[in-house]
């Protein structure tokens, strides 16, 4: 898959699924795209955000063509990973159109573009649709014991290689802006509020499915 994106959703796509691949998670395997000889490119961009096939084929599918797969997101191995890595990059955008179905309760997170939207700091609390979705399932746990479920999945955020990520915050292809650059320093700041991020989330007041 190749996807045209502005400047600054590349640069989320990128980083957040590099990130996604550190903490092992599934995400399609990220790829920059030089465009800039292609000839029946249309555009200004230099470089567009690819993605290399999953390898499930018929099985891949977006969920939204089969919704009611939602309820078995939350026995899916991943899921309460999942909901801290959106907490920390700030995913508001994890809807049925950016989850992909791939067998039997397993799934793919895709577009990340929206993340780290520029307007937030490191303690800017967004709303997380996985953890939303978790507090309304039947049979839930109470929500100090869900909060404290996904907590223990956040201390691996920090063992990252985060000198291979300033690495490619030098990539030609983000042409000397310093978005990922920004982006990486956000996200090591933001590993200091996630605790009190995931505790505010499971204490909203009404909980709400994925739309």
């Amino acid at each position: 898959m190749v996807k045209r994106q502005p400047h600054f959703q590349l640069v989320r796509e990128v980083l957040c699924n590099v990130l996604a691949q550190m903490v092992e998670l599934p995400v399609p395997t990220p790829f920059l795209l030089d465009v800039r000889e292609c000839d029946d490119w249309v555009g200004d961009e230099n470089f567009a955000f690819a993605t290399r096939d999953a390898g499930h084929g018929d099985l891949l599918r977006p969920m939204r063509q089969s919704p009611t797969m939602v309820y078995d997101l939350v026995r899916w191995p991943k899921f309460l990973a999942a909901t801290a890595f959106d907490e920390w990059i700030a995913n508001e955008d994890r809807t049925l159109s950016n989850l992909l179905f791939a067998g039997r309760r397993d799934f793919i997170l895709i577009d990340h573009g929206e993340a780290l939207p520029n307007y937030m700091n490191a303690g800017t609390k967004l709303r997380n649709g996985l953890a939303r979705h978790l507090n309304a399932s039947e049979n839930a746990a109470p929500r100090e014991v869900l909060a404290k479920r996904v907590q223990e999945f956040r201390v691996n955020f920090g063992r990252g290689n985060w000198r291979q990520l300033e690495t490619a915050a030098l990539l030609g292809a983000w042409q000397g802006e310093p978005q990922f650059g920004e982006c990486v320093r956000l996200l090591r700041a933001r590993l200091n509020n996630l605790p009190t991020l995931i505790e505010e989330e499971f204490r909203v007041g009404q909980a709400q499915l994925l739309a």
